[in-house]
């Protein structure tokens, strides 16, 4: 994801369970979210953070932080999390889990409409849920099994 006001990319290392803030104009890293003890002693802004993810997908600037979908391996289940951001420190101001409490082995996807709601997509789960502000489903699309969904965007109408 690319944010405009600030020049700097969201990139996310899906091995490394980080996502890391680069600018774009000298290719600098600003800060690591995430990660684990290879990344000690690289030189890098690693912001202190309280609660562990990843794997990791879809990273996107939110006002004052950054939103992201957790596979979840380590929570036991798959949610997605929005971690604000200040100075070093990255703080879990929101989380939804899967409805169902599954794990989604890979991919999956979170967008936020401008309602505040959030539209997701649950990887090899095969199931794409629209939620309110309120976080109460609004919609749920299921797929049939074998089908693998990941990054998802919203729309305001067809028209």
């Amino acid at each position: 994801d690319y944010d405009d006001a600030t020049g700097n990319y969201l990139f996310s290392m899906y091995r490394c369970e980080c996502i890391a803030s680069i600018n774009r104009e000298s290719g600098a890293t600003n800060w690591v979210l995430g990660g684990g003890e290879e990344l000690l002693g690289t030189g890098l802004t690693l912001l202190d953070f309280d609660e562990p993810f990843g794997p990791q997908h879809a990273p996107r600037w939110v006002d004052g932080g950054v939103l992201m979908f957790d596979n979840g391996y380590d929570a036991g289940t798959s949610r997605l999390l929005q971690f604000d951001i200040a100075g070093d420190v990255a703080h879990r101001s929101w989380t939804y889990d899967q409805p169902g409490g599954y794990v989604t082995a890979v991919l999956g996807g979170v967008d936020v409409q401008a309602d505040g709601g959030h539209l997701s997509s649950w990887g090899t789960l095969g199931e794409i849920v629209s939620t309110g502000p309120d976080d109460e489903i609004r919609w749920r699309v299921d797929i049939d099994p074998g089908h693998v969904l990941g990054q998802v965007s919203g729309f305001d109408s067809f028209e």
